[in-house]
């Protein structure tokens, strides 16, 4: 007699919102997803289309190295890969110790009759948009 397997839920309390890209179906069309990260296994990813249609609800899809692999580890080809915003477990450090501060001047030069100023700070990084 064969055994039933059971239906398996999408969980979306242990997974973040990962990325959104279109991956290629069977027939070569492109289809749109949503990639959800597991929040304990990194490479596990989840596909969303939407609705209730998902794909690596067993936990044997994986993203690592920028190669979206299958349950049988085959490549599923995507495109327009859009990372959403920083995980939470991802974001930069927060330091509480005080930072020094520098009194020094920006240096002035003139370069042919232009002047450049150069500030002696560092810009920050701009984050990635969120996935809406």
């Amino acid at each position: 007699m064969r055994q039933s397997r059971p239906v398996l839920e999408f969980e979306a309390t242990s997974y973040f919102k990962f990325a959104t890209c279109q991956v290629q179906e069977v027939d070569g069309q492109y289809r749109p997803v949503t990639l959800h990260q597991h929040k304990q296994h990194a490479s596990t990813i989840v596909l969303d289309f939407g609705g209730d249609e998902y794909e690596g609800l067993e936990g044997d899809y994986s993203f690592v190295d920028k190669q979206l692999r299958d349950g049988d580890g085959s490549l599923i080809e995507y495109i327009d890969l859009s990372m959403c915003s920083m995980l939470p477990r991802q974001a930069p450090p927060i330091s509480l110790q005080p930072q020094p501060f520098s009194l020094r001047q920006p240096s002035l030069r003139t370069d042919k009759d232009k002047l450049v100023v150069q500030h002696a700070h560092q810009h920050t990084k701009s984050v990635p948009h969120a996935c809406v």
